[in-house]
């Protein structure tokens, strides 16, 4: 079996239950401390720049866009929301990933699940799922991707995680 398939069994199979609760706690903890970033985060210009570019542009207006009073749709709302989260460097760090995963991972779930109408169970189960599959694939990369190379993980591992986690939706 090759790593996609297990990666997307684990993803199908898993639920909320099988996590112990310490590290539900955790994943509320993080989902609502990268809520509070992207609230300061809106107050930063790039909010103001990257809510002024969706707005112009129109879209779908089915995700909510943190703090800024409008919605959008959920890739923009995710766009911004990330952005935002990420604003001020506040937002948390892992040593798996090597990188911030909640500002990568949240946003696309929070707006996935809000505009298919999905519960905060499920946007929190798909939000651990992402975390836990980019963790992973980040902690079994070589040092040297970051160290020597130079590449950041949150954004290519991120993006791995954040499409689990929307799959999940």
């Amino acid at each position: 079996m090759d790593i996609t398939r297990k990666i997307a069994d684990y993803v199908v199979s898993t639920q909320l239950e099988d996590f112990p609760p310490d590290a539900v706690h955790a994943a509320k903890g993080a989902i609502m401390d990268c809520l509070g970033c992207a609230l300061a985060g809106s107050q930063e210009s790039l909010a103001d720049i990257l809510s002024e570019f969706v707005r112009a542009n129109g879209g779908g207006q089915s995700a909510s866009v943190i703090g800024r009073g409008f919605k959008a749709s959920p890739a923009d709302a995710a766009q911004i929301n990330g952005a935002m989260s990420h604003a001020l460097d506040y937002d948390d760090i892992t040593r798996a990933l090597k990188g911030h995963p909640t500002a990568v991972l949240m946003p696309p779930a929070l707006a996935l699940a809000e505009s298919e109408g999905a519960t905060g169970r499920e946007m929190l189960m798909a939000y651990m799922l992402g975390f836990e599959v980019a963790c992973s694939i980040g902690d079994a990369m070589s040092p040297a991707y970051y160290d020597e190379l130079g590449w950041h993980p949150t954004g290519p591992v991120g993006a791995l995680g954040a499409a689990v986690a929307a799959s999940r939706l």
